[in-house]
């Protein structure tokens, strides 16, 4: 369709009037229509009884209208796509398909030959949510106050319009509602209706976050909603080397990096998804460094790399002589590592493990 904002309802003239020329045949023909060079656009011929005294031709909304003065086209045997409307002396014509736009209007006597093209038209946008029971919609229908109003979606996953009735909604997102809405009111009660519909209240579907967060919380899902921003709401704390267990209504179980929730192959929350940020991995580090430290434990992080991070060795380092105190089964044992040796490649820099304690000995004069 020819993209239209509310802000541009008025009507938009496409082409200058075209007067017409004088009178045509002693024995006018009956008014025909018909597409030429293909059903889609091509050109449109208009065969008059006589002919018009002025053609115009423009944009009304989302659509391309003929205005013809003083001339007559019979609303039967019309071809797909076209439509006649008539108020007073002047016919309107409208061209209801997607696309569209007029090259020229051609007027030779009782003739009128309109060329058209037809531009690429994209997909709309998949919508992220679908509605549901006890959720709040917002439908406007432009220039009908009584036909625009806040409907909550009803246990049968329908809304209740004036003069439209119950519409089923439920699953369906706002751009579809809008379709469905504007389909109706086309069929039996307006020309070319401006309609609007939002989600202005989310009641109907909730991720529920929980584990090392100040307060479990019911989140609603709604339109841009993402993991990340429902762990906020939420007031979980996101820093490196935090786990997200992602649990799907279906039973499905994904464990999450907390630091690449922000990616584009980052999934998107969905109704009764519980998200439950494990409790922070940590290790110390103390001894001959510039600043002991109790670290957040990052995925495969390495001793040197927790040195790194506790701003380097001191002068009175021993590099000889640093332990990792590591808890097991039975108790604690320790790890003799020479840093020097690490820091050579002749042996590999340790991967640290939740709750280890990194000593830095000093050195003996």
């Amino acid at each position: 369709m020819i993209a239209r904002s509310l802000a541009t309802l008025a009507v938009v003239s496409l082409s200058m009037v075209l007067a017409a020329p004088g009178a045509g045949a002693a024995d006018p023909a009956p008014s025909t229509v018909r597409w030429e060079g293909g059903a889609g656009a091509g050109t449109l011929v208009l065969q008059l009884e006589r002919p018009a005294s002025a053609v115009e031709s423009r944009l009304a909304g989302s659509q391309v209208e003929l205005l013809l003065e003083n001339a007559t086209i019979p609303t039967a045997g019309l071809p797909e796509g076209v439509r006649v409307f008539r108020e007073g002396s002047t016919t309107r014509l409208r061209l209801e398909r997607p696309g569209l736009s007029v090259r020229s209007v051609r007027v030779e006597g009782a003739t009128v030959t309109v060329a058209l093209s037809v531009a690429a038209v994209e997909p709309p946008a998949a919508d992220t949510y679908g509605v549901g029971v006890g959720d709040v919609l917002a439908v406007s229908v432009y220039n009908n106050p009584d036909l625009s109003g806040e409907f909550t979606v009803a246990p049968d996953g329908s809304i209740s319009m004036p003069l439209l009735g119950a519409i089923p909604v439920a699953g369906q997102g706002e751009a579809a509602i809008r379709a469905e809405v504007t389909k109706r009111l086309v069929k039996d009660f307006l020309v070319d209706p401006q309609v609007s519909v939002s989600v202005k209240t989310y009641q109907s579907q909730y991720v529920y976050v929980t584990g090392a967060v100040p307060r479990a919380s019911r989140i609603p899902v709604r339109s841009g909603l993402t993991l990340r921003g429902a762990l906020a709401e939420a007031g979980a704390a996101i820093s490196p080397g935090i786990t997200v267990e992602l649990r799907r209504a279906s039973g499905e179980v994904t464990m999450l990096d907390a630091a690449k929730l922000d990616g584009a192959d980052a999934p998107l929350p969905k109704d009764r998804d519980v998200l439950t940020v494990q409790q922070s991995n940590f290790v110390s580090i103390y001894g001959e460094v510039r600043r002991s430290s109790r670290l957040a434990l990052t995925p495969e992080m390495t001793l040197l790399q927790a040195i790194a991070m506790a701003e380097g060795l001191t002068d009175w380092a021993n590099k000889k002589k640093v332990k990792i105190l590591r808890k097991n089964a039975t108790g604690t044992e320790e790890m003799l590592v020479n840093l020097g040796e690490v820091e050579g490649h002749k042996v590999p820099d340790p991967r640290l493990q939740p709750e280890d304690v990194i000593i830095v000995g000093r050195r003996i004069l």
